[in-house]
C-alpha cells in the first residue's frame, strides 16, 4: 500500500515537473512574437523554427509560410531527422495534397528509427501555411506537445502576417510617396509650364500694335517650341499670306515682319491646307521618312525632319496658321511642347484679332479725325444733358463761338435751340434717339452768339449703349437758303413774265373788252347832249342816259383790273380763293379768243365747293396758261368740234379737283412724261416754261398737277390744292 502511494506521489510529481516544463515552454514561445515586431518574414520564419527546435527539444522541423494568395514565399527547416521523414515530407509536399487539420505520422523509419512526427496546417485549409516537426521520443507527439506547436505556428503565422503587412504597408507609403513625390514634379511642371504660358499671354496681350505683336509671337513660339525656323500666316480670303518669319541664327531668334503671298519654297503647302480646311493641328515627327507627306516638293527638297502645323482660330474664325520646323532632329515636338502650344495658339489667335480690331479702330478714328479736323462740316460731341464737350471750328464759326467759350463750357446745345426747336427735339427727337441710337438728318436752327439764327441741317448718333453721349453732324444752310430765295424770286419774275406773255396772246380780246364799255358810254353821253339841248331839256332822258355811262365806266374798270390784277409782279398771298369764281373771271378774259378759234366752251362748274387756300392771281396763272394751251391745240383740228370743258369737283380729303378737258390731237406717251419739265416744248416758238411754272405753282400750294389723254381725242389736264383750314 505505501509503495503504491509513494508510486502516486512520484507519478504526481512528474506530472508536475511536465506541466512546469510545459507552462514555461508556452511562455517562452508566447514572448517570441513580441521580438518579431518589425522583422521580415523570412526573419521571423527562421528564428521560429530555432525556437521550435529549442524550446520542444525536437529533431527535426520544417517551416513553410504562405502569402495569402497560396503562393509560396518561405520555406525553412532546421535539426537532422532520419532520412525517411524527410523524404516523406517532400512526397507529401510534391504530390500537393491537403493535410488534415493535424496529421500524426508514427513510426517513420521503421524499427531503427522510433521517430515520430506531426504536420499542423496553418490556416483551416493551410491556407497560411504548414508546420511539420519530428523526435526521437515514444508518444511525440502528446497532447502538450501539440498544442505547444499550435500556438506557435499560430504566433508565427500572425506574426508573418503582421510582417506582411507591415512590409505592404511600407511599400505602399514608398509607392504614396514617390507618387507624392512624382506628383509635386509634376505640379511643379505644370506651374512651370502655366507661369510661362501666363507670361506668354502677357506679353501677347500688351502688344497691340502689329508688327510688335508679330515679333513677340514668333520669338515665343520659337523658344516655346524649340524650332529652328517658324512662319506666321494670316487668312486674307481664300489664300493665306506670310506676315513674319523667324529663324535661328547661333543662340539668337531673328523676326522678320513681311507681307507675301504663299509659295511651295517656303512650307509644305498640302500641309497647310489641310490644316486650313481640317482645322487641326498637324504634327510631323520624322516628315522625310512619314508616307502621308513625303511627296511634298518643299518636304522633299529640304529634308525635314520634325514639322507642326497649328491653326489659330478665336470664336470659331479661321485667324490664321503657326507653321514651325526642326531640321536637326526627329520627334521635337513633344506633346508636353504641344499641349503648351495649343494653349498659345488660342492665346495668339485672341491677340491677332484684338490688334486687329485695334488696327481697323486706329483708322476708323483717324479718318473720323480727319473728317473733323477737314472742316467740311460742323461736328460736335455732346451730353444728353446739354453740354457739348468737342466740337471742331466748322461749327464754332458756324454758331460765331470761339474754342475758349468752348472750353470754358459756355456753349450748350440746349441754350444753342430756339425755343420751338427745343420743345420739339424734346418731345419728339431725343426719345426716338434713346429708342434708335440714331436720328435721320433733319432741319432746325441754332442761335448764333449775336443772336441771330443760323439754319441747319442735322444728324446725330448716340455713342455707348447708354446713348447719354452722341456725336452731331451740323450743315449749314445759310447758303441753300439765300439760294431758295433767290430761286423763289426768279420763279416769280419768270412767273410774271409768263403772265404778261399770255396776256400779250389776248391783246385783240383786251381791246375789245375795254372799248365795248367805252363805246357804250359815248353814245349815252351823245344822247344825254342831246335831250340836254332839246326845248325844253328831257331831264330824265338825261338821267337814265348818265346812268348808263356810269355802269359802262365800271364795267371798263372791271376789266382793267382783271388784267392788272393777273399782269402786275406782286408777291404772293394766302387768301381763301372761290375757284368758281376765279375760272369765270378767266373764262371772261379768253371768251373772245375761243370765239376766234372756233372753239365752243363749257363749263361744269360744282356748287357748294370749300374756298381755296392760295394765291388768286398764281391760280388764275395756272388756269389761263391751261385754256390758252387747249385753245391753241385745237386750232388745227378740221375733221371734228373744238370742245373746251371745264370743270370742278371736291377732291378727297379736303379739297378742289379742277379739269381743263379739250378734243385737240392729244400728246404722245413720251412727250406726256417730259410735258412739265422745264425748257421742254412741242411748239415751234415756245420756251417750255409755261407748264413747268404751272406744276410749281400748284406744288407750292400743296396740290397735284398732271394730265391724261382722254379715251376718245384730246387730253385732260387736271390739278388739285387742299381748301382752307376754315373750309375743311
Amino acid at each position: 500500500m505505501a509503495q503504491d502511494v509513494k508510486q502516486v506521489r512520484a507519478d504526481v510529481h512528474d506530472e508536475t515537473l511536465r506541466l512546469r516544463t510545459a507552462l514555461r515552454d508556452l511562455v517562452a514561445i508566447s514572448a517570441v512574437p513580441a521580438a518579431w515586431v518589425g522583422r521580415e518574414p523570412q526573419a521571423i520564419a527562421a528564428e521560429f523554427a530555432d525556437v521550435l527546435v529549442r524550446s520542444l527539444r525536437l529533431d527535426f522541423v520544417f517551416v513553410r509560410l504562405l502569402d495569402p494568395g497560396g503562393n509560396v514565399t518561405i520555406e525553412v527547416s532546421r535539426g537532422n531527422a532520419w532520412l525517411e521523414f524527410p523524404q516523406w515530407l517532400q512526397r507529401r509536399l510534391t504530390e500537393g495534397g491537403r493535410f488534415p487539420p493535424r496529421e500524426i505520422v508514427p513510426d517513420i523509419g521503421g524499427d531503427a528509427h522510433e521517430g515520430r512526427g506531426i504536420a499542423i496546417p496553418i490556416g483551416g485549409n493551410s491556407e497560411g501555411g504548414l508546420v511539420v516537426a519530428a523526435r526521437y521520443r515514444a508518444g511525440f507527439p502528446d497532447d502538450i506537445d501539440q498544442l505547444l506547436l499550435s500556438v506557435a505556428a499560430n504566433h508565427a503565422a500572425t506574426a508573418c502576417q503582421n510582417a506582411r503587412l507591415i512590409v505592404e504597408r511600407r511599400r505602399a507609403e514608398e509607392a504614396l510617396q514617390q507618387a507624392r513625390d512624382d506628383l509635386e514634379m509634376k505640379v511643379a511642371e505644370r506651374t512651370a509650364e502655366l507661369s510661362r504660358t501666363f507670361k506668354v499671354s502677357q506679353a501677347l496681350s500688351g502688344e497691340i500694335e502689329q508688327d510688335k505683336l508679330l515679333d513677340t509671337l514668333m520669338r515665343t513660339a520659337m523658344e516655346q517650341a524649340g524650332a529652328d525656323r517658324g512662319l506666321l500666316l494670316l487668312a486674307s480670303g481664300e489664300e493665306p499670306t506670310i506676315k513674319a518669319q523667324a529663324a535661328i541664327n547661333g543662340d539668337r531668334v531673328f523676326v522678320q515682319v513681311r507681307d507675301e503671298p504663299v509659295t511651295t519654297a517656303m512650307l509644305p503647302q498640302s500641309m497647310l491646307h489641310y490644316v486650313m480646311r481640317a482645322r487641326e493641328s498637324v504634327i510631323l515627327d520624322d516628315a522625310v521618312h512619314e508616307g502621308s507627306l513625303d511627296s511634298d516638293p518643299y518636304i522633299r527638297q529640304h529634308r525635314i525632319r520634325s514639322a507642326l502645323c497649328l491653326p489659330l482660330i478665336n470664336r470659331g474664325e479661321l485667324i490664321g496658321v503657326l507653321y514651325l520646323e526642326n531640321n536637326l532632329a526627329p520627334g521635337v515636338f513633344a506633346p508636353a511642347r504641344i499641349a503648351v502650344l495649343k494653349l498659345f495658339a488660342s492665346q495668339a489667335a485672341i491677340a491677332l484679332e484684338n490688334a486687329r480690331l485695334y488696327r481697323d479702330l486706329a483708322e476708323r478714328e483717324a479718318k473720323i479725325r480727319r473728317l473733323v479736323d477737314a472742316n467740311i462740316v460742323g461736328i460736335f460731341i455732346y451730353a444728353l444733358e446739354g453740354r457739348i464737350i468737342e466740337a471742331n471750328d466748322a461749327f464754332l464759326h458756324m454758331v460765331g463761338y470761339d474754342r475758349e467759350d468752348l472750353i470754358s463750357g459756355r456753349i450748350r446745345w440746349t441754350d444753342l435751340t430756339p425755343p420751338e426747336w427745343l420743345d420739339r427735339d424734346t418731345r419728339q427727337w431725343v426719345p426716338e434717339l434713346m429708342r434708335t441710337g440714331i436720328l435721320p438728318p433733319f432741319e432746325k436752327e441754332y442761335f448764333r452768339k449775336d443772336g441771330t439764327r443760323v439754319p441747319v441741317m442735322i444728324g446725330v448718333a448716340s455713342l455707348g449703349e447708354a446713348g447719354h453721349q452722341g456725336v452731331t453732324f451740323v450743315l449749314d444752310l445759310t447758303g441753300r437758303k439765300r439760294a431758295e430765295e433767290a430761286l423763289r424770286e426768279a420763279q416769280m419774275e419768270l412767273a410774271h413774265a409768263n403772265r404778261v406773255a399770255t396776256m400779250g396772246q389776248l391783246t385783240a380780246t383786251i381791246a375789245h373788252e375795254v372799248r365795248q364799255p367805252i363805246a357804250a358810254a359815248v353814245t349815252e353821253a351823245q344822247a344825254a347832249l342831246r335831250w340836254l339841248e332839246a326845248e325844253p331839256p328831257v331831264l330824265k332822258e338825261v338821267r337814265q342816259a348818265l346812268g348808263r355811262v356810269v355802269e359802262d365806266g365800271y364795267r371798263a374798270g372791271d376789266v382793267l383790273g382783271r388784267i392788272r390784277a393777273i399782269v402786275k409782279n406782286a408777291p404772293p398771298r394766302k387768301e381763301g380763293v372761290d375757284i368758281n369764281e376765279a375760272v369765270r373771271e378767266v373764262m371772261e378774259l379768253t371768251r373772245r379768243e375761243a370765239v376766234k378759234n372756233g372753239v365752243a366752251v363749257q363749263l361744269d362748274l360744282a356748287d357748294g365747293l370749300p374756298l381755296i387756300e392760295g394765291d388768286r392771281v398764281q391760280l388764275q396763272q395756272v388756269l389761263l396758261n391751261l385754256i390758252m394751251n387747249a385753245l391753241e391745240a385745237m386750232s388745227g383740228v378740221s375733221d371734228r368740234a373744238r370742245e373746251l370743258l371745264i370743270s370742278t369737283r371736291n377732291a378727297e380729303p379736303g379739297g378742289v379737283l379742277v379739269a381743263v378737258r379739250d378734243s385737240g390731237p392729244g400728246l404722245a406717251p413720251a412727250v406726256a412724261e417730259r410735258v412739265f419739265t422745264p425748257f421742254y416744248t412741242t411748239k415751234p416758238s415756245g420756251l417750255g416754261m409755261g407748264l413747268s411754272i404751272c406744276h410749281s405753282i400748284i406744288e407750292a400750294h400743296g396740290g397735284r398737277l398732271w394730265v391724261n389723254a382722254n379715251l376718245s381725242r384730246g387730253v385732260t389736264f387736271q390739278f388739285t390744292v387742299p381748301a382752307t383750314n376754315s373750309a375743311s
